[in-house]
Protein backbone atom coordinates (compact mmCIF):
# COMPACT_ATOMS: atom_id res chain seq x y z
CA UNK A 1 0.00 0.00 0.00
CA UNK A 2 1.45 3.72 -1.23
CA UNK A 3 0.86 6.78 1.34
CA UNK A 4 -1.70 8.16 -1.39
CA UNK A 5 -3.96 5.47 -1.46
CA UNK A 6 -4.05 4.60 2.25
CA UNK A 7 -5.23 8.19 2.70
CA UNK A 8 -7.28 7.87 -0.14
CA UNK A 9 -9.51 4.96 1.98
CA UNK A 10 -9.48 7.12 5.16
CA UNK A 11 -10.98 9.96 2.91
CA UNK A 12 -8.62 12.39 4.08
CA UNK A 13 -5.78 14.52 2.14
CA UNK A 14 -1.92 13.80 2.81
CA UNK A 15 -1.83 17.09 4.71
CA UNK A 16 -4.02 15.65 7.68
CA UNK A 17 -2.35 15.28 11.10
CA UNK A 18 -1.48 12.42 12.97
CA UNK A 19 -4.71 13.03 15.30
CA UNK A 20 -7.30 13.52 12.06
CA UNK A 21 -6.22 10.10 10.58
CA UNK A 22 -6.45 8.71 14.37
CA UNK A 23 -10.17 10.24 14.66
CA UNK A 24 -11.15 9.22 11.15
CA UNK A 25 -10.03 5.83 11.14
CA UNK A 26 -11.92 5.48 14.86
CA UNK A 27 -14.80 7.06 13.03
CA UNK A 28 -14.96 4.56 10.07
CA UNK A 29 -13.97 1.53 12.10
CA UNK A 30 -17.20 1.80 14.17
CA UNK A 31 -18.84 2.43 11.21
CA UNK A 32 -17.31 -0.76 8.68
CA UNK A 33 -16.50 -2.95 11.89
CA UNK A 34 -17.95 -6.68 10.87
CA UNK A 35 -19.92 -6.96 14.20
CA UNK A 36 -22.51 -4.01 13.23
CA UNK A 37 -22.37 -5.66 8.96
CA UNK A 38 -22.91 -9.28 9.89
CA UNK A 39 -23.24 -11.11 6.70
CA UNK A 40 -21.47 -8.24 5.00
CA UNK A 41 -18.36 -9.38 2.60
CA UNK A 42 -18.30 -5.41 1.14
CA UNK A 43 -18.14 -3.90 4.45
CA UNK A 44 -15.70 -6.44 5.96
CA UNK A 45 -13.00 -5.65 3.18
CA UNK A 46 -13.49 -2.16 3.96
CA UNK A 47 -12.75 -2.91 7.08
CA UNK A 48 -9.52 -4.69 6.38
CA UNK A 49 -8.09 -2.10 3.96
CA UNK A 50 -9.03 0.63 6.46
CA UNK A 51 -7.20 -1.32 8.87
CA UNK A 52 -4.26 -1.24 6.78
CA UNK A 53 -4.38 1.98 5.64
CA UNK A 54 -4.14 3.64 9.13
CA UNK A 55 -1.69 0.76 10.13
CA UNK A 56 0.92 2.68 7.13
CA UNK A 57 0.18 5.99 8.37
CA UNK A 58 0.58 5.14 11.78
CA UNK A 59 3.97 3.21 11.30
CA UNK A 60 7.36 5.29 11.68
CA UNK A 61 9.10 6.21 8.22
CA UNK A 62 12.26 6.40 7.01
CA UNK A 63 13.31 10.08 6.01
CA UNK A 64 12.78 9.66 2.30
CA UNK A 65 16.14 10.85 -0.28
CA UNK A 66 16.06 14.74 -0.75
CA UNK A 67 14.91 16.77 -3.40
CA UNK A 68 18.21 17.76 -5.76
CA UNK A 69 17.29 21.40 -5.92
CA UNK A 70 14.64 23.41 -4.30
CA UNK A 71 12.73 26.36 -5.72
CA UNK A 72 15.00 29.21 -4.29
CA UNK A 73 17.25 28.88 -7.42
CA UNK A 74 14.22 30.34 -9.87
CA UNK A 75 15.22 33.71 -11.30
CA UNK A 76 12.63 36.11 -9.97
CA UNK A 77 9.70 37.10 -11.94
CA UNK A 78 10.80 40.86 -12.27
CA UNK A 79 13.56 40.07 -15.06
CA UNK A 80 10.68 39.25 -18.03
CA UNK A 81 10.19 42.12 -19.91
CA UNK A 82 7.17 40.99 -20.98
CA UNK A 83 4.64 39.01 -21.02
CA UNK A 84 5.52 37.03 -24.19
CA UNK A 85 9.09 36.16 -22.38
CA UNK A 86 6.98 35.29 -19.13
CA UNK A 87 5.21 32.94 -21.67
CA UNK A 88 8.01 31.64 -23.27
CA UNK A 89 9.36 30.55 -19.97
CA UNK A 90 6.42 28.74 -19.36
CA UNK A 91 6.90 26.51 -22.41
CA UNK A 92 10.06 25.43 -20.83
CA UNK A 93 8.30 24.40 -17.42
CA UNK A 94 6.02 22.03 -19.97
CA UNK A 95 9.21 20.59 -21.78
CA UNK A 96 10.27 18.66 -18.02
CA UNK A 97 12.77 20.99 -17.07
CA UNK A 98 11.40 22.52 -13.91
CA UNK A 99 12.50 20.99 -10.71
CA UNK A 100 9.08 18.33 -9.90
CA UNK A 101 8.50 20.22 -6.52
CA UNK A 102 8.30 23.76 -7.84
CA UNK A 103 4.99 25.37 -7.79
CA UNK A 104 5.13 27.56 -11.18
CA UNK A 105 7.80 29.66 -9.81
CA UNK A 106 10.19 27.99 -11.80
CA UNK A 107 12.62 25.63 -10.37
CA UNK A 108 15.76 23.67 -12.19
CA UNK A 109 16.14 20.31 -12.98
CA UNK A 110 19.57 19.66 -11.62
CA UNK A 111 21.36 18.93 -14.89
CA UNK A 112 23.35 22.04 -15.50
CA UNK A 113 24.07 21.63 -18.99
CA UNK A 114 20.46 21.98 -20.13
CA UNK A 115 19.83 25.14 -17.37
CA UNK A 116 22.47 26.76 -19.08
CA UNK A 117 21.74 25.96 -22.44
CA UNK A 118 17.82 26.05 -22.08
CA UNK A 119 17.29 28.44 -19.91
CA UNK A 120 20.26 31.04 -20.27
CA UNK A 121 20.52 30.81 -23.81
CA UNK A 122 16.83 30.44 -25.13
CA UNK A 123 14.96 32.38 -22.53
CA UNK A 124 16.98 35.25 -21.25
CA UNK A 125 17.87 36.02 -24.72
CA UNK A 126 14.88 37.96 -24.25
CA UNK A 127 15.22 39.76 -21.78
CA UNK A 128 16.08 43.14 -21.23
CA UNK A 129 19.71 43.08 -19.89
CA UNK A 130 23.57 44.32 -20.23
CA UNK A 131 26.04 41.80 -21.17
CA UNK A 132 27.72 42.42 -17.70
CA UNK A 133 23.98 41.31 -16.38
CA UNK A 134 24.40 38.25 -18.13
CA UNK A 135 27.86 37.10 -17.01
CA UNK A 136 26.74 37.77 -13.68
CA UNK A 137 23.87 35.70 -13.75
CA UNK A 138 25.53 33.08 -15.49
CA UNK A 139 28.11 33.55 -12.58
CA UNK A 140 25.08 33.09 -10.14
CA UNK A 141 23.45 30.02 -11.39
CA UNK A 142 27.17 28.29 -11.32
CA UNK A 143 27.70 28.67 -7.54
CA UNK A 144 24.05 28.36 -7.04
CA UNK A 145 24.34 25.24 -8.38
CA UNK A 146 27.62 24.01 -6.69
CA UNK A 147 26.51 25.32 -3.21
CA UNK A 148 23.19 23.01 -4.09
CA UNK A 149 25.17 20.21 -5.26
CA UNK A 150 27.31 20.24 -2.24
CA UNK A 151 23.97 20.86 0.51
CA UNK A 152 22.07 18.01 -1.25
CA UNK A 153 25.72 15.58 -0.66
CA UNK A 154 25.54 16.66 2.83
CA UNK A 155 22.25 15.75 2.90
CA UNK A 156 22.44 12.61 1.06
CA UNK A 157 25.08 11.47 3.30
CA UNK A 158 23.27 12.11 6.43
CA UNK A 159 20.04 10.73 5.32
CA UNK A 160 22.14 7.48 5.13
CA UNK A 161 24.19 7.62 8.06
CA UNK A 162 20.38 7.93 9.88
CA UNK A 163 19.04 5.00 7.85
CA UNK A 164 22.63 2.83 9.46
CA UNK A 165 22.02 3.81 12.90
CA UNK A 166 17.85 3.03 12.49
CA UNK A 167 19.42 -0.11 11.07
CA UNK A 168 21.68 -1.12 13.74
CA UNK A 169 19.41 0.60 16.61
CA UNK A 170 16.08 -2.40 14.81
CA UNK A 171 18.57 -5.01 15.03
CA UNK A 172 19.11 -4.58 18.55
CA UNK A 173 15.86 -4.16 20.08
CA UNK A 174 14.88 -7.29 17.77
CA UNK A 175 18.16 -9.17 19.98
CA UNK A 176 16.88 -7.41 22.84
CA UNK A 177 13.33 -8.72 21.75
CA UNK A 178 14.08 -12.27 20.94
CA UNK A 179 16.17 -12.48 24.34
CA UNK A 180 13.67 -11.81 26.86
CA UNK A 181 10.52 -13.33 25.18
CA UNK A 182 12.03 -16.67 23.72
CA UNK A 183 14.28 -19.34 25.58
CA UNK A 184 17.78 -19.76 22.97
CA UNK A 185 20.58 -20.16 24.58
CA UNK A 186 23.92 -18.15 25.13
CA UNK A 187 26.50 -18.55 22.86
CA UNK A 188 29.09 -17.28 24.59
CA UNK A 189 27.86 -18.87 27.48
CA UNK A 190 28.55 -22.13 25.35
CA UNK A 191 32.17 -20.98 24.11
CA UNK A 192 33.37 -20.22 28.19
CA UNK A 193 31.99 -23.89 28.34
CA UNK A 194 34.20 -25.66 26.24
CA UNK A 195 37.27 -23.27 26.93
CA UNK A 196 36.48 -24.76 30.39
CA UNK A 197 36.63 -28.32 29.35
CA UNK A 198 40.44 -28.03 27.68
CA UNK A 199 41.71 -26.96 31.14
CA UNK A 200 44.00 -29.56 33.03
CA UNK A 201 42.07 -30.53 35.75
CA UNK A 202 39.30 -30.93 33.72
CA UNK A 203 40.50 -32.85 30.84
CA UNK A 204 41.95 -35.78 32.81
CA UNK A 205 39.24 -35.22 35.39
CA UNK A 206 36.26 -37.83 34.27
CA UNK A 207 33.41 -35.96 36.49
CA UNK A 208 34.65 -32.82 35.55
CA UNK A 209 34.69 -33.22 32.58
CA UNK A 210 31.15 -35.23 32.60
CA UNK A 211 29.63 -32.58 34.41
CA UNK A 212 30.95 -29.84 32.10
CA UNK A 213 29.73 -32.01 28.94
CA UNK A 214 26.15 -32.07 30.53
CA UNK A 215 26.24 -28.19 30.50
CA UNK A 216 27.14 -28.18 26.98
CA UNK A 217 24.27 -30.45 25.77
CA UNK A 218 22.00 -28.45 27.15
CA UNK A 219 22.70 -25.56 24.87
CA UNK A 220 22.41 -27.60 21.76
CA UNK A 221 19.69 -25.42 20.50
CA UNK A 222 22.53 -22.71 20.43
CA UNK A 223 22.89 -21.62 16.77
CA UNK A 224 26.64 -22.02 17.33
CA UNK A 225 26.25 -25.30 18.53
CA UNK A 226 27.14 -26.77 15.36
CA UNK A 227 29.95 -25.13 14.61
CA UNK A 228 31.35 -26.45 17.89
CA UNK A 229 30.59 -30.00 16.82
CA UNK A 230 34.09 -31.90 16.19
CA UNK A 231 35.12 -30.03 20.33
CA UNK A 232 31.98 -31.54 21.55
CA UNK A 233 33.02 -35.00 19.72
CA UNK A 234 35.94 -34.52 21.23
CA UNK A 235 35.37 -33.91 24.44
CA UNK A 236 32.76 -37.10 24.24
CA UNK A 237 35.95 -39.42 22.94
CA UNK A 238 37.77 -38.09 25.78
CA UNK A 239 35.44 -39.14 28.30
CA UNK A 240 35.51 -42.50 26.76
CA UNK A 241 39.04 -42.70 26.95
CA UNK A 242 39.13 -42.09 30.86
CA UNK A 243 36.24 -44.69 31.38
CA UNK A 244 35.12 -46.35 28.77
CA UNK A 245 32.71 -48.61 30.88
CA UNK A 246 31.17 -45.46 32.67
CA UNK A 247 30.54 -43.94 29.25
CA UNK A 248 28.91 -46.83 27.40
CA UNK A 249 26.82 -47.27 30.74
CA UNK A 250 25.25 -43.69 30.92
CA UNK A 251 24.05 -43.39 27.19
CA UNK A 252 21.29 -44.85 27.73
CA UNK A 253 20.34 -43.05 30.79
CA UNK A 254 21.40 -39.80 28.78
CA UNK A 255 18.67 -40.25 25.93
CA UNK A 256 16.05 -40.72 28.12
CA UNK A 257 16.87 -37.50 29.67
CA UNK A 258 16.73 -36.41 26.04
CA UNK A 259 13.40 -37.78 25.27
CA UNK A 260 12.37 -36.38 28.82
CA UNK A 261 13.70 -32.78 28.39
CA UNK A 262 12.17 -32.71 24.83
CA UNK A 263 8.68 -33.67 26.36
CA UNK A 264 8.68 -37.18 24.57
CA UNK A 265 8.99 -40.65 24.96
CA UNK A 266 10.73 -43.69 22.89
CA UNK A 267 6.92 -44.21 21.53
CA UNK A 268 7.07 -41.08 20.10
CA UNK A 269 9.56 -41.73 17.30
CA UNK A 270 9.37 -44.09 14.96
CA UNK A 271 10.31 -46.80 14.11
CA UNK A 272 13.37 -46.05 12.20
CA UNK A 273 14.65 -43.60 14.98
CA UNK A 274 13.52 -46.23 17.43
CA UNK A 275 16.21 -48.70 15.69
CA UNK A 276 18.77 -45.91 15.55
CA UNK A 277 18.14 -45.30 19.61
CA UNK A 278 18.91 -48.42 20.42
CA UNK A 279 22.10 -48.84 17.98
CA UNK A 280 23.56 -45.76 20.13
CA UNK A 281 22.93 -47.68 23.04
CA UNK A 282 24.21 -50.95 21.89
CA UNK A 283 27.46 -49.52 19.61
CA UNK A 284 28.72 -47.21 21.91
CA UNK A 285 29.05 -45.22 19.30
CA UNK A 286 30.05 -40.99 19.33
CA UNK A 287 28.82 -40.39 15.90
CA UNK A 288 25.09 -42.92 16.20
CA UNK A 289 24.61 -41.23 19.69
CA UNK A 290 25.09 -37.73 18.48
CA UNK A 291 22.35 -38.30 15.70
CA UNK A 292 20.22 -39.66 17.90
CA UNK A 293 20.06 -36.54 20.17
CA UNK A 294 19.80 -34.24 17.13
CA UNK A 295 16.83 -36.32 15.99
CA UNK A 296 15.03 -36.55 19.38
CA UNK A 297 15.01 -32.81 19.25
CA UNK A 298 14.39 -32.33 16.20
CA UNK A 299 10.56 -34.37 16.54
CA UNK A 300 10.31 -32.87 20.20
CA UNK A 301 9.54 -29.14 18.49
CA UNK A 302 7.44 -30.85 15.68
CA UNK A 303 5.09 -32.17 18.30
CA UNK A 304 5.58 -29.16 20.32
CA UNK A 305 4.62 -27.16 17.00
CA UNK A 306 1.79 -29.15 16.14
CA UNK A 307 -0.03 -29.29 19.58
CA UNK A 308 0.46 -25.71 19.50
CA UNK A 309 -1.50 -25.55 15.64
CA UNK A 310 -4.12 -27.83 16.97
CA UNK A 311 -4.83 -25.51 19.81
CA UNK A 312 -5.40 -22.36 17.40
CA UNK A 313 -7.35 -23.87 14.94
CA UNK A 314 -9.85 -24.93 17.35
CA UNK A 315 -9.41 -21.05 18.77
CA UNK A 316 -10.25 -19.61 15.25
CA UNK A 317 -13.05 -22.58 14.70
CA UNK A 318 -14.88 -21.71 17.90
CA UNK A 319 -14.27 -25.43 18.85
CA UNK A 320 -12.17 -23.59 22.48
CA UNK A 321 -13.63 -20.93 24.24
CA UNK A 322 -9.94 -19.45 24.77
CA UNK A 323 -10.19 -15.89 26.58
CA UNK A 324 -7.74 -13.23 25.02
CA UNK A 325 -4.69 -13.81 27.08
CA UNK A 326 -4.77 -17.34 26.03
CA UNK A 327 -5.09 -16.32 22.26
CA UNK A 328 -1.89 -14.42 23.00
CA UNK A 329 -0.06 -16.69 24.68
CA UNK A 330 -1.12 -18.81 21.75
CA UNK A 331 0.62 -16.25 19.49
CA UNK A 332 3.23 -15.58 20.85
CA UNK A 333 3.89 -19.55 21.13
CA UNK A 334 3.91 -20.14 17.61
CA UNK A 335 6.10 -16.43 16.53
CA UNK A 336 8.71 -18.74 19.01
CA UNK A 337 9.13 -20.61 15.69
CA UNK A 338 10.16 -17.78 13.63
CA UNK A 339 12.74 -16.30 15.82
CA UNK A 340 13.56 -19.33 18.06
CA UNK A 341 16.61 -21.45 18.04
CA UNK A 342 17.73 -23.25 14.97
CA UNK A 343 15.37 -26.10 15.32
CA UNK A 344 12.36 -24.60 15.49
CA UNK A 345 13.45 -21.66 12.95
CA UNK A 346 14.16 -25.08 10.77
CA UNK A 347 10.50 -27.04 10.92
CA UNK A 348 8.94 -23.17 11.00
CA UNK A 349 10.51 -23.13 7.23
CA UNK A 350 9.25 -26.58 6.24
CA UNK A 351 5.65 -25.65 7.44
CA UNK A 352 6.18 -21.70 6.45
CA UNK A 353 2.90 -21.26 4.81
CA UNK A 354 0.61 -23.04 7.24
CA UNK A 355 2.46 -21.04 10.27
CA UNK A 356 1.65 -17.62 8.39
CA UNK A 357 -1.30 -17.88 7.97
CA UNK A 358 -2.65 -19.23 11.36
CA UNK A 359 -0.61 -15.87 12.60
CA UNK A 360 -2.60 -13.57 10.12
CA UNK A 361 -6.14 -15.21 11.69
CA UNK A 362 -5.10 -15.14 15.31
CA UNK A 363 -3.81 -11.84 14.80
CA UNK A 364 -7.49 -11.05 13.28
CA UNK A 365 -9.22 -12.74 16.07
CA UNK A 366 -7.61 -10.93 18.56
CA UNK A 367 -8.01 -7.35 16.82
CA UNK A 368 -11.47 -7.89 17.12
CA UNK A 369 -12.03 -9.03 20.63
CA UNK A 370 -9.82 -5.96 21.87
CA UNK A 371 -12.06 -3.80 19.42
CA UNK A 372 -15.36 -4.96 20.72
CA UNK A 373 -14.43 -4.34 24.39
CA UNK A 374 -13.14 -0.67 23.10
CA UNK A 375 -16.83 -0.17 21.54
CA UNK A 376 -18.65 -1.87 24.16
Amino acid sequence: MDRKKAFEILGLTETASEKEIYDKYRQLAKKLHPDKNKGSSDATKKFQELSEAYEYLSSPKVPEEPDLFSCYMCPPKTMFCSEKCLKEYQKLQNGGYLHKTCKGCGGFHDNGTQIKCKIILEVFDELKYTEGMLEDFKQLVNRLLKEARKACEEKKNQIQQERKQCAEKLKSLQEKFIKENYDIPDDDELNELISETKKEENWNNFPNLKNLLTQIKSLQTSDSYNEHKAEIRAIEARLKELNPENFKNSIEKELEEKLKSNGLSKKDLSPENQEKFQVAVASNDIEKKQEIEEIIIEVGVKKELNETVTCIKKAITGQSNLTRTQKEELLNKLEKFIFGNAYQKKIYQQQKRKIDNLIIELRKEITNEQEKSEFA
